[in-house]
């Protein structure tokens, strides 16, 4: 079969066998894999180690074309990673590379940096879930930028990035104007580190975006702010990911005057579908001035409010700004939002508009009433331009 074979999927092969037995049966199948002309390789779910993927060397250093290859869960160490670099020996035209729940670490992204470096086709870049740190991060992004400039689609999520990877991430991002999916869900970037995106984004950088995942990241009012300014200029993005972040409502109203300055923009064109906002501590403010924002997106799909503190009041006041644009269907479940908890936040925000922003009790309550005040302004400004 080899000189007509272009896919090979051995996802999933040597499970539960000892290790002799799968070593000699993936040197087997490498040197037959050998006198074939790949296209696409898939060796995922196999426990190579280091040890399974020289077992492979013959097949992976034959591949002259070889334009996917995926190694998800496979015990990609730093060694490992570092085989993988040596073995693909050609990676001209590679445009997809997947790792995921590996424990590759910094060191190991820093070896797949140097793969990821010759391969200037790339389009789509996964490396979630493998303990890649600030260092492996910046690491994978110099190399992504120095390569070419095909990148669609980065995956670097459910890794410890930090802010400190933020600067590379953002210098990245210019650098490849196709770029339509970002995912960087859990990756703590904190305020800090989603600053440097946004201000990236908000300069114009990968333009196409459709696909927005900064779920996970300890984003606060502060940061949620400096992200408005960035969505503010995407009428494209279809989906935005920002679930389990520390949003608040002053946080889901600057959040909710980027998405309505971009609605305004686009017009009948606006792109956005999917917005999840759940777990973010979202009061009523925060929960109808996103419903209000996004009600006249012509493809709503999603608003995905649960899990937040809204009030009963605030929940039929989201019901019926969605309702009014036709949109009811677009309001997820709410089983687990905890609207007694939204009373606290109601009591504060009227003692901050009475005492003109110095509100007493609370921690900054009455100074982020007079903040979201400004906000609800701005985004009222903007419906009516």
């Amino acid at each position: 079969m080899a000189p007509t074979l272009t896919h090979a999927n051995l996802a999933d092969i040597i499970a539960g066998r000892p290790e002799d037995e799968a070593l000699a049966a993936l040197r087997a199948l490498a040197d037959a894999l050998a006198e074939a002309a790949l296209h696409a390789l898939d060796l995922s779910d196999n426990a190579l180690g280091e040890k399974g993927v020289r077992a492979m060397g013959a097949a992976l250093a034959a591949q002259t074309g070889l334009r996917s290859l995926s190694l998800l869960n496979v015990g990609a160490s730093l060694h490992a990673c570092a085989a993988v670099a040596e073995l693909v020996r050609h990676a001209g035209e590679l445009r997809s590379l997947a790792f995921h729940n590996n424990m590759s670490g910094c060191g190991g992204a820093a070896e797949i940096a140097g793969l990821v470096a010759r391969a200037p086709k790339l389009a789509s870049f996964r490396m979630a879930s493998s303990r890649v740190g600030p260092e492996g991060g910046a690491a994978l992004a110099a190399a992504l930028g120095a390569g070419g400039a095909a990148l669609e689609d980065l995956d670097l999520s459910d890794n410890p990035l930090t802010p400190a990877c933020g600067p590379a991430l953002a210098a990245l991002l210019p650098r490849h104007p196709g770029l339509t999916r970002l995912n960087l869900n859990d990756t703590g970037l904190e305020d800090e580190g989603v600053a440097c995106l946004a201000g990236a984004l908000a300069s114009g950088a990968a333009p196409g975006l459709l696909d927005l995942g900064l779920a996970q990241n300890e984003i606060s009012p502060e940061g949620a702010a400096k992200l408005s300014a960035a969505l503010a200029g995407r009428p494209r993005l279809a989906r935005l990911v920002l679930r389990d972040n520390e949003l608040e409502s002053a946080g889901a109203v600057a959040i909710a005057a980027g998405l309505a300055a971009a609605g305004a923009a686009a017009g009948p064109a606006w792109a956005l579908r999917e917005v999840d906002l759940c777990a973010c501590q979202i009061g009523r403010r925060g929960a109808v001035a996103l419903a209000e924002a996004v009600a006249g997106a012509p493809a709503l799909a999603l608003l995905a409010l649960d899990d937040n503190q809204i009030s009963e009041e605030g929940v039929r006041a989201v019901e019926e700004a969605l309702r009014g644009a036709g949109k009811a269907a677009a309001l997820g479940p709410l089983d687990d939002n905890a609207p007694e908890l939204d009373e606290e936040e109601e009591v504060e925000g009227a003692e901050g508009e009475e005492g003109g922003g110095e509100g007493e009790g609370g921690s900054g309550g009455g100074g982020g009433g007079g903040e979201d005040a400004g906000l609800v302004a701005a985004m009222a400004a903007t419906r009516l331009e």
